[in-house]
């Protein structure tokens, strides 16, 4: 007999804790990936997102996503702020 597991999904894989949370979309990979960087040296796990099907890859209109881990977004977006300053 197998016993099945019942995943709680609402706090398990999707708490607020490990949801992903956008703080800016971007039209290149080239915005996305310097204010990753700036993130991640500032500490804070960043990744972009959706880069094949932005500007002229996919000859089709797209944004580059910046996510970071929901328990980030505040210094991310704090961290971004300064970024754009620049």
């Amino acid at each position: 007999r197998h016993t099945r597991l019942r995943r709680d999904w609402s706090t398990d894989v999707c708490s607020s804790d490990l949801r992903p949370h956008v703080i800016t979309k971007v039209a290149t990979d080239f915005e996305a990936s310097a204010i990753v960087a700036a993130l991640e040296a500032a500490g804070i796990k960043a990744m972009a997102v959706g880069g094949h099907t932005a500007g002229f890859r996919a000859e089709a209109p797209g944004d580059v996503a910046v996510v970071v881990q929901a328990t980030e977004a505040n210094p991310a977006e704090a961290i971004l702020a300064e970024f754009l300053k620049k």
